[in-house]
């Protein structure tokens, strides 16, 4: 089985402007609105917060796999990192393979410099996972400190449903739970389309009609497929057709 290669030297950085929003318009609006509140705290922070400011805010985007949590994770932390808010990101299922447990635990050491503190999949949080975490929320809002940060997580379920130590539970629900809705199909096909656009490509109906009918609907799944099948046309310097689809299926 030979699996293709991926170039994503192409691929569009995750951004406000490259997420669809659809049903979560008014969802996107407030997230963006807490991480613009942040970013404007953080820039002036010099010790002492504004009256009336919480020292930290929380929030978890729930949603389906596919629903564009992680995207928006990271479109977060590019628009922080370009205001100068230091930003530490938690990708929780790439730890799971880690086979340094001690390095990781060393590397997730909380860090007073950090403003904004990303944590993707706290679904998947093993017990040391969620000691860590509470731990982040413990010294990020240590009132002798002063600075205002923010924790912004996602998860596959709502916060009362996660199996996760109680205390921590109550930190997260502290903050705002936004729930991301699924887009329909008509929705991912217009995803579909504008993520071809960003990489110069064009799908053809017939293109967009197969990929809809072959791979699953999950819209992190087909924007994956389109990558592939990115890198395997300027693999073999051919337009993005059926045929190429069905050449590209072959040699995985």
């Amino acid at each position: 089985m030979k699996q293709v290669t991926l170039d994503l030297a192409g691929a569009p950085t995750a951004s406000f402007e490259h997420f669809y929003a659809g049903p979560n318009a008014k969802m996107l609006e407030i997230l963006q609105d807490a991480v613009a509140r942040l970013v404007r705290l953080g820039g002036a922070n010099d010790g002492a917060p504004a009256s009336n400011t919480p020292l930290l805010e929380s929030v978890v985007l729930c949603g389906d796999r596919g629903s564009g949590k992680t995207h928006l994770l990271k479109a977060c932390a590019h628009l922080a990192q370009s205001h100068g808010i230091a930003v530490k990101h938690w990708q929780v299922q790439s730890s799971l393979s880690s086979r340094d447990p001690s390095a990781l635990s060393t590397e997730l050491e909380f860090n007073a410099s950090w403003r904004l503190m990303v944590i993707d999949d706290v679904h998947l949080m093993s017990e040391q996972d969620q000691a860590t975490a509470f731990n982040w929320f413990v010294n990020a809002s240590h009132p002798g400190d002063h600075t205002t940060r923010m924790v912004l997580m996602s998860s596959d379920q709502d916060v009362g449903s996660l199996a996760i130590r109680e205390d921590l539970r109550t930190r997260m629900a502290q903050g705002l739970c936004l729930e991301l809705k699924t887009l329909d199909e008509q929705a991912c096909r217009t995803v579909l389309i504008e993520q071809a656009r960003l990489r110069g490509l064009v799908l053809k109906a017939d293109v967009l009609d197969f990929m809809m009918t072959r791979f699953s609907r999950d819209l992190s799944n087909l924007v994956g497929w389109l990558e592939q099948l990115d890198a395997f046309s300027l693999q073999t310097q051919r337009a993005i057709t059926i045929p190429l689809i069905k050449d590209m299926l072959n040699e995985l």
